[in-house]
């Protein structure tokens, strides 16, 4: 038999084993199968079936000692983990196509870095896995690893059959009272059954310190949306399942006199209040060096943009606002701190709360006029613009926000202030690079554009590990084009580096530019995320 009637052959049992026809009730007092009676995994496989975690492959049949596939196993933690499938745009694997079963599972998994390829381009869903790469699996899916420390020490008679690259989830596993050995073996090489598969799990759901957490609904913080020009049209299209619970439309810009221009939207607040989504207005100073200047060391001038900033929140019963004062000139470092103190607590007699936008501490009179401790000491949350590391001009081409670089700036700002005071802003765009006429050009590109860039233009694409995001490398009319694209994994790895940190919240710029698998692999990473899972018995250790 050949390697594509192996895999078309375990597509057809998973087909039955996940599709909602093998989860019918079984009759009342009755097991879900008649392969399972008297077998170890009875219970476990009754539970998980009520649970929907595990179903059958057709006849009443569990096929307990079948050897569990890759993109079983897949599945079966990302739904033990209470987490959804999610069609991602871009493809992780060749092996893992659209519209087979699984795809949504596997990246889903690989999305959070539960699961990885076989390869670079490869998944092998078909597969069937081994003992110890469950093990690998399910540690990593649990952050065990995190608390092994290194203990790698194991006392199973076949322990040097186990590979080095498992050996610290073997003993994680371990540990946690997860998996065990038998007559004295772990038997790494050994794949595991349905039947080892459905404990396994079972222990994860039940264990005592997990349970709870995932029944729970997650706490997301802040998770804010800013709307730019069709604030309406963009909130009313927003995927209703959304996770944003802050909208932030572009409203208002400050005038030389201490006034705004602009006005808000009665009809957008009121929906937006409806649907139980806060209502923080961007307030900009449209990149203005001068005219900020002399708002900010004027005091009459400052006093008096304070006060309107009151006002406007008071007239129209907002949740806060969004300062944005970006081009500040460094002198005025002193000045701003002064004017964010004065205008949160003009915001606080009104019940509403000050976020203020700041570009990440990269040394340079960009960053200088912000003094960040002194920010975070007078408003309620610091927005750390989590992009434009390579700009809409930079000499040479790269990632708008690539993970080894906002890891980086967020571990900066955390040093200086409250983590939980950060909300990590991520990128809904990315560019397209090329070189003309000797110098570096660049094309701003929303995910959806930058998806439909991809359907024609069909790049070769790979996954970079270091920078955590695909890179595309295209030609067109003879010139190399070369995108960092943002997609559903590129951000969640990025939403997942944030929530490490303890941060706030996250914001998005801009909603409309997204495309409509990031809201479902965003919605994982926020419940994924609030898991902890050193919250377990000390009896199960």
């Amino acid at each position: 038999m050949n390697t594509r009637s192996y895999i078309f052959i375990f597509a057809l049992i998973a087909v039955c084993l996940f599709a909602n026809a093998g989860f019918a009730a079984p009759a009342a007092g009755k097991l879900p199968f008649d392969d399972i009676a008297g077998s170890y995994a009875e219970d476990a496989i009754a539970a998980l079936y009520a649970k929907r975690i595990v179903g059958g492959v057709g006849d009443r049949r569990f096929a307990p000692e079948r050897a569990v596939t890759r993109a079983e196993f897949a599945a079966m933690m990302l739904r033990a983990l209470h987490l959804n499938p999610v069609g991602n745009a871009i493809p992780a694997f060749s092996d893992v196509r659209r519209g087979a079963w699984y795809y949504g599972d596997v990246h889903g998994a690989v999305n959070l870095g539960i699961v990885g390829g076989t390869g670079p381009r490869t998944f092998e869903p078909g597969r069937p896995v081994t003992r110890q790469e469950a093990a690998v699996i399910a540690a990593r899916a649990l952050r065990l690893n995190e608390e092994a420390s290194g203990r790698t020490g194991l006392s199973y008679a076949d322990a040097e059959r186990i590979a080095s690259w498992a050996a610290s989830s073997v003993a994680a596993t371990a540990e946690a009272g997860l998996m065990q050995g038998y007559a004295g073996k772990f038997r790494p090489l050994r794949t595991i059954s349905r039947a080892e598969a459905a404990v396994l799990l079972y222990r994860i759901v039940e264990m005592p310190g997990w349970k709870a957490q995932f029944a729970a609904e997650p706490d997301a913080g802040v998770q804010l949306g800013w709307l730019y020009e069709d604030a309406d049209r963009q909130f009313r299209n927003m995927t209703i399942n959304a996770v944003v619970n802050t909208i932030s439309p572009r409203w208002f810009f400050i005038t030389a006199t201490g006034g705004t221009t602009g006005q808000a939207d009665p009809a957008l607040i009121a929906l937006a209040h409806e649907r139980g989504k806060r209502v923080w207005p961007l307030v900009g100073n449209r990149f203005d060096r001068e005219m900020t200047h002399l708002v900010l060391t004027d005091p009459k001038r400052s006093e008096t943009l304070v006060r309107r900033l009151a006002d406007i929140v008071q007239t129209y019963r907002l949740d806060g606002l969004n300062l944005d004062f970006e081009n500040v000139d460094p002198a005025d470092r002193d000045a701003f701190s002064s004017f964010v103190r004065e205008t949160a607590r003009a915001l606080h007699v009104h019940g509403a709360e000050l976020s203020v936008c700041v570009p990440p501490d990269l040394e340079t009179d960009w960053s200088e006029p912000f003094d960040y401790a002194a920010l975070a000491a007078a408003a309620d949350y610091i927005v750390l613009m989590g992009y434009e590391e390579h700009w809409n001009g930079s000499p040479e081409p790269g990632s708008v926000s690539s993970l080894p670089w906002v890891e980086r700036h967020v571990r900066k700002l955390v040093r200086q202030i409250p983590a939980g005071q950060v909300i990590l802003g991520l990128p809904f765009y990315t560019r397209d690079w090329s070189r003309q006429n000797g110098r570096t050009v660049s094309e701003d590109l929303t995910l959806a554009e930058q998806n439909r860039r991809f359907a024609e233009a069909k790049p070769a694409v790979r996954w970079d590990e270091t920078w955590g995001q695909y890179t595309a490398v295209y030609n067109r009319g003879g010139t190399k084009h070369s995108i960092w694209a943002e997609d559903s994994r590129s951000l969640s790895l990025k939403y997942m580096a944030g929530a490490s940190f303890g941060i706030g919240g996250n914001a998005y710029w801009h909603i409309g530019g997204e495309s409509p698998d990031v809201w479902a692999s965003l919605g994982n990473a926020i419940r994924y995320g609030g898991y902890d899972f050193t919250r377990r018995t000390a009896a199960l250790r």
